[in-house]
């Protein structure tokens, strides 16, 4: 099938030197029936998705998280940060949450040093910089996340 996926020139500018091989991005269908999502298995000058067409990030929701096997957290918030809540991934790797933004969160030894940043906007600034700090995919490992974590 041919996707028609456009992108609004802000978008444009930014996602051309975001996306890498295996990225999550949304694509408008070409019956213009809304967006479907779409993994970046190739990479043009056109920002084009494998020739299928252009492409626009996925905002990260907390479905997402728990979609690649990050767990809910168990305390509605961090001791010293109250207003953020903790998603952890195994290995240690962390994002944080607060007002739906999503951040890393570097937890210090002492958790008065703790930091969040960078604010993640969509899917794929998550698995770029999962990427980066593990050398690992950020794979989908639960992708009914509602429905496996009811009950």
């Amino acid at each position: 099938k041919s996707l028609n996926c456009s992108l609004n020139n802000r978008a444009k500018m930014s996602i051309e030197k975001e996306l890498r091989l295996g990225n999550l991005v949304n694509c408008q269908k070409n019956d213009g029936s809304g967006l479907m999502i779409v993994q970046v298995q190739v990479l043009s000058a056109s920002y084009k998705i494998g020739g299928i067409g252009k492409a626009v990030g996925i905002p990260l929701t907390e479905d997402w998280l728990l979609k690649f096997g990050f767990e809910r957290p168990q305390f509605a918030y961090n001791f010293n940060e109250p207003d953020w809540r903790i998603f952890k991934i195994s290995g240690g790797f962390c994002v944080g949450e607060k007002d739906g933004k999503f951040a890393w969160y570097n937890e210090a030894d002492d958790d008065y040093h703790s930091k969040y940043y960078p604010i993640f906007l969509h899917v794929h600034h998550l698995q770029n910089f999962y990427y980066a700090y593990t050398q690992k995919e950020l794979e989908i490992k639960n992708p009914s996340p509602t429905e496996a974590n009811e009950g």
